[in-house]
Parts: structure tokens; sequence; C-alpha cells
């Protein structure tokens, strides 16, 4: 696990509107960490959390596709 690969993850989200998407549509935390582990990455929910504390508003609504905020950071609910 590592936190580059969590940055690459939180690069990947603010820039593909599609991948954000598939993330943010898993029903529960498990399955979005399902779903990035899945996609290559490695890393624990506190190097997530880091990663995410710097996310701007427009970060935040670009992941989340414009709806509430709290459903994408992970440090608030990404993941159980």
């Amino acid at each position: 696990m590592s936190i580059e690969s969590a940055k690459e993850f939180v690069d990947r989200m603010k820039h593909d509107k599609d991948f954000a998407g598939k993330i943010m549509a898993c029903k529960d935390g498990e399955a979005r960490m399902t779903l990035a582990k899945a996609e290559g990455f490695d890393f624990t929910g506190n190097e997530l959390r880091e990663e995410t504390a710097a996310l701007t508003d427009t970060d935040i609504e670009f992941i989340s596709g414009g709806g509430s905020s709290k459903c994408c950071v992970p440090g608030m609910e990404f993941i159980n």
C-alpha cells in the first residue's frame, strides 16, 4: 500500500469523470475500495484521507458529479 497509489487515485478521480462516476456508483465504501483495488490502486484509508484533505470544492463537485460532497470524500463515508 502506498501514498503514491492514493495520489494517483485522487488524480484520476479529479480528471476522469467516467472513472469517478463508476467509483461513486458503488453501493458503499467497501465496494468502492474493492473497485479501486481492481483498477490497480493499493492504498489504506489513512493514505487516502491524507490525499483528499487538500481537495478543493471544485474537485469535490467534479468527483461527486455536482451532488453532495459528503458522498465522495474518503474521510466522510468513502471508506467504511
